[in-house]
């Protein structure tokens, strides 16, 4: 606690977030639990590729803009897109994959943001109504869950599980959370969920709260 009558500007940022506390924790207030959705990303597989240490060069297609955020498995495992050099070349982190002129592939988007205050799940991850269906809620579980099946096995289909990841922390910004999934979507699928909002601090330029 600033000790100084010249500090008092930091007593006032703390009666503040204080009384924020209070406020946010006094009730499970609905407005801190919206429900939002959103969508995967379709894998994309026209064309055929060739692999030359780590550099994809693509015939009969064009990569996605978005494709250095996607994975592309090789011979079973997955491998991680560092960039899109252009329509028809893409670069690996590991540039020791190599794959056969003519080869089939699937370039797919396993990760996806979600929203800026992401505080946790408040319930299951559904599909949203008029989505044709019959899969039951994807099966949120750990992380490592996660990893441990992605070391057997490389596929895409219909997501049966998610996991949370931390991005890397920006300070600018705060802690941001990802939703992995898996299978890998191969398909355009639409979700909705509640989640757990962790407001920010109000500052100078952000005065109201949630």
């Amino acid at each position: 606690i600033p000790s100084k009558v010249s500090d008092n500007k930091y007593l006032g940022a703390d009666y503040i977030a204080g009384g924020l506390r209070l406020f946010y924790n006094a009730h499970p207030w609905t407005f801190l639990r919206p429900v939002t959705t959103f969508a995967t990303v379709a894998a994309y597989s026209t064309g055929t590729i060739t692999i030359v240490a780590g550099v994809v060069a693509l015939s009969g297609g064009t990569f996605p803009t978005a494709a250095a955020d996607r994975d592309l498995p090789v011979g079973g495992l997955p491998y991680t897109v560092n960039a899109r050099n252009s329509g028809t070349q893409l670069t690996l982190d590991d540039l020791t994959v190599t794959a056969a002129a003519g080869s089939t592939y699937v370039l797919a988007k396993p990760v996806y943001d979600l929203p800026d205050g992401f505080g946790g799940f408040d319930g299951p991850l559904t599909y949203v109504p008029g989505q044709a269906c019959l899969a039951g809620e994807v099966i949120i579980t750990d992380e490592v869950h996660i990893r441990r099946m992605r070391q057997r096995y490389d596929f895409t289909g219909r997501p049966i599980w998610g996991a949370l990841r931390p991005k890397t922390f920006a300070a600018a910004t705060g802690q941001r959370r990802q939703l992995a999934l898996l299978p890998i979507p191969d398909a355009i699928y639409n979700y909705e969920y509640r989640y757990v909002v962790q407001p920010d601090l109000i500052t100078g330029t952000d005065i109201y709260t949630y």
